[in-house]
């Protein structure tokens, strides 16, 4: 019971599912859509980049980064609220 007499809710009625574990390197995980936001993996080619302390040039290897794109659903329900 609650401190207001009510019975307490079920702890399981309230808890997410648990998400599913993913393997490092495995083909799932590429694409992620939540509402309003689609999340890409995208490929960042190698470059020389000035280091933020120095200035001192400083090469970056290939690198895989997310790239957030927001959706037209979400675009339209902004212009129109």
């Amino acid at each position: 019971m609650s401190a207001l007499g009510q019975p307490n809710p079920s702890p399981q009625s309230h808890q997410a599912p648990a998400p599913e574990r993913q393997e490092p390197g495995s083909s799932k995980g590429k694409l992620l859509i939540i509402v309003g936001l689609v999340v890409v993996v995208a490929a960042a080619a190698w470059q020389i980049l000035p280091a933020a302390e120095t200035g001192e040039a400083v090469p970056v290897p290939d690198r895989k980064v997310p790239v957030f794109k927001v959706s037209k659903e979400l675009k339209d329900m902004v212009a129109n609220a």
